[in-house]
């Protein structure tokens, strides 16, 4: 009697864990299919607009949100890969808070009385257009303006003979003025508050298009926005990296990054298990000065499908981890 109880337990488990399985897919918004072994892509970076339509930001942060949260918690994993249902879940909740978290960052920072300074850039995939694929909807790249121009299939024309157009979102970055302090050490403001600096955060580059030079490109923009729209007001910018997360910290160390202090109270998502919760990490705080110089002139200012937007980065987002080997 006792086995045949065991028997059906176990015969119940399976039927459960294939029907959740069958299901799987529709919990799994994933990117567009992803290769262990990538190679430089074209590109272009875009400052993102104040100017777009309620329609175009939908669609723009609904991109956003899908490949930050894929580079974050989903790296590498391509689109017929099989997830558990439970990650599934995760995935598709953290799409939804980082998408809201954005919609609702650009209505309270993109009001011309903002007292905050906030600038978002998103790398795009360069393509050529066709004549089927010429549409309102599409903006329009020059060749200046395209990195890694020479992977640019053209097929027999030249370069300044097709027209080109940004296309899938590649990479994300934002940047933040806010009270944040460099430890004991650092001067206080006579009000008690935090000296105000520029900070880096959600820095993200998908897997398929690393190796390619975004995450340098993004940090460049970044810096190039700071020393020429922000009022000459900051000479540098500071940012967050996980412990655990060594890559990074050299990729920011090559960018000319020092390292200040770890901070063992704050907080990440952890998707590892069948719950999402947050559990506690130790970031690193890092910060670069900015001498005033020259602008990268192929960040790409344009209205139209995508934007320029000012917001402030929320816990939600700022806990994400960084995915930047780019």
């Amino acid at each position: 009697m006792g086995r045949s109880r065991e028997m059906v337990a176990i015969i119940s488990f399976a039927l459960l864990f294939a029907s959740l399985t069958q299901h799987a897919s529709a919990f799994s918004v994933q990117s567009s299919s992803r290769s262990s072994i990538s190679s430089s892509v074209p590109y272009c970076i875009i400052k993102i607009d104040d100017s777009e339509v309620s329609r175009k930001r939908k669609r723009q942060f609904e991109e956003i949100s899908s490949m930050c949260i894929d580079a974050f918690f989903n790296d590498g994993v391509a689109e017929n890969d099989f997830v558990a249902p439970w990650k599934s879940l995760q995935l598709a909740y953290l799409r939804n808070a980082q998408y809201s978290d954005l919609m609702m960052r650009k209505f309270n920072f993109g009001r011309a009385d903002a007292k905050q300074k906030n600038q978002m850039f998103v790398a795009r995939r360069v393509v050529v257009l066709s004549d089927a694929d010429n549409s309102s909807n599409n903006v329009s790249v020059s060749p200046n303006d395209v990195y890694n121009l020479d992977q640019l299939n053209v097929n027999r024309y030249k370069i300044d003979e097709v027209q080109l157009s940004a296309g899938e979102v590649l990479g994300f970055c934002e940047v933040t003025a806010r009270p944040f302090g460099l430890g004991a050490a650092d001067a206080v403001l006579p009000d008690g508050k935090n000296k105000t600096r520029p900070i880096i955060t959600n820095l993200a580059v998908r897997a398929d298009a690393r190796r390619s030079g975004l995450g340098k490109a993004l940090v460049s923009a970044v810096e190039d926005d700071i020393r020429t729209c922000w009022d000459n007001a900051f000479d540098e910018v500071v940012l967050q990296v996980e412990e655990d997360n060594i890559g990074g910290q050299r990729f920011y160390e090559k960018l000319g990054f020092e390292a200040l202090f770890a901070d063992p109270s704050c907080r990440r998502y952890d998707t590892s298990g069948i719950f999402l919760q947050q559990v506690r990490t130790t970031k690193i705080c890092m910060r670069k000065a900015i001498p005033l110089g020259s602008k990268n002139d192929r960040v790409n200012d344009v209205s139209g499908s995508f934007g320029r937007t000012s917001f402030f980065g929320s816990n939600i987002i700022q806990s994400l981890r960084d995915a930047v080997m780019g």
